[in-house]
């Protein structure tokens, strides 16, 4: 029996001293072939593969929404890229309506009539009319009906809706 337990104890050292000196052997290796096998990976362009395929990616993401504004030739149809996440069409609908006109789209003349810094509290579709919740920052807007209006046909041409009723703080502000 002590013999058996000798030669486990060798054994054990053995393999303890086998793992000790692959380590040490292996670590230099790897330091001294780190910068070819970099250079290996910049030749193959596997990081430009990658960054291509991200980018990709983050492309399909994008949803490009047609929003109604206002400019002085009248009403103007603009393209606002969104990225959808996790929301329904509805939502980020609106929330591309809502994001605040750009300097590059101010100095095109366009304006919107819902007051900037409105956010939507909620929104729902139900018998083909949009329920939308905003902020009470909307009643500050200058011409509720004409902001009404904006809501009303970007997610009409974007939705093709029948009616929208806006609330605010619970309360039916509009009813188109």
């Amino acid at each position: 029996m002590e013999n058996k337990e000798r030669e486990h104890k060798s054994s054990f050292r053995y393999l303890l001293v086998l793992y000790i000196t692959l380590f040490v052997i292996s670590i230099p290796l790897l330091i001294i072939s780190f910068p070819s096998l970099k250079k290996s990976i910049t030749d193959s362009r596997i990081i430009e593969h990658y960054t291509l395929w991200k980018s990709n990616e983050e492309e399909k993401e994008r949803k490009e929404i047609t929003v109604i504004l206002e400019s002085v030739l009248g009403e103007q149809e603009i393209k606002r890229v969104i990225h959808p996440g996790l929301r329904d069409p509805l939502h980020y609908t609106l929330e591309a309506l809502l994001i605040p006109l750009s300097k590059e789209e101010k100095e095109n003349g366009l304006v919107s009539e819902i007051k900037e810094g409105v956010k939507l509290e909620g929104a729902t579709i139900r018998d083909n009319i949009a329920f939308v919740s905003l902020s009470s920052d909307f009643l500050l807007s200058d011409d509720l009906e004409m902001a009404s209006e904006e809501i009303y046909k970007t997610l009409y041409n974007n939705l093709g809706i029948d009616g929208l009723v806006i609330l605010v703080d619970e309360n039916i502000v509009i009813r188109k």
